[in-house]
Parts: structure tokens; sequence; C-alpha cells
């Protein structure tokens, strides 16, 4: 992503751009998931649950495979541990999606429970066929 958020020699202009760069990627791939849970609730949350155990899979092969260990991340930093934790798990997005996939499920639950509520309110507050 080249929207001045990077300097041509691949490092930051701002320290939290690498975040602006991975929302973005993970809100461009939003439109399907809600698009399938529009289309079927069930199909679309498992869907959902399938993108979030593929995120935390990877992010756990990752950790495995690279040998990290949980460390404040700290761009830049000298020691090759940080670098590598900052660099391999905590600032790529798919590490990252699993939290925001959870978010998309919870607002599409709330939704459905809202509308629902909603019908049940309408029930209770409609006049009665002996009113009119």
């Amino acid at each position: 992503s080249e929207m001045c958020i990077r300097d041509s020699l691949g490092g930051y202009c701002y320290g939290w751009s690498w975040f602006l760069s991975n929302d973005l990627q993970m809100f461009l791939f939003t439109p399907l998931l809600v698009f399938l849970l529009h289309k079927s609730s069930r199909f679309g949350k498992i869907a959902c649950y399938v993108c979030m155990v593929a995120s935390l899979a990877i992010g756990l092969f990752i950790a495995i495979w690279y040998h990290l260990r949980v460390n404040i991340p700290v761009p830049g930093a000298k020691n090759n541990s940080l670098n590598d934790y900052y660099n391999k798990f905590y600032s790529v997005p798919w590490t990252k999606f699993c939290v925001y996939t959870l978010g998309i499920v919870y607002g599409y639950m709330y939704k459905a429970y809202k509308d629902e509520m909603d019908k049940t309110c309408l029930l209770y507050t409609s006049p009665s066929p002996r009113d009119s």
C-alpha cells in the first residue's frame, strides 16, 4: 500500500501506519463475509468461524516456526527477537483477522437481535382490532 503511508525505502512515515494498512486489508474482505451472512446466516457464520480458526492457526504456525516469544513490539528494535515478533507476527493482518471477524459476527448477531426486538415491540404496541 503506497498511499504515503510507507516511504520509498519500505519504512513507515508514521509509526502507527502499519495498522491503517492492516485495517484497510481486513475492511476490503468484510463485504464478502457480510454478504454471506446476509444470504445465509448459518453459512455466513461458518465462513466467519473458518476465517477465525485459520487466522489463529496461521498465528500459531508463525509463532512456532520462528520460535517467537511474546514481546513488547518495538519498530526498528536492535534486538532480533523483538524485530521478528513485530515484523512476522504483530504487524501483519492475518494474525489480527480473527478478532476483526469476531467483530463482524457479533455485529451481525446484534443487528439480528435488535431486529427481533423491534418486531416484538411492534407486536405489543400495535393497536388491536377492537380499538379501531
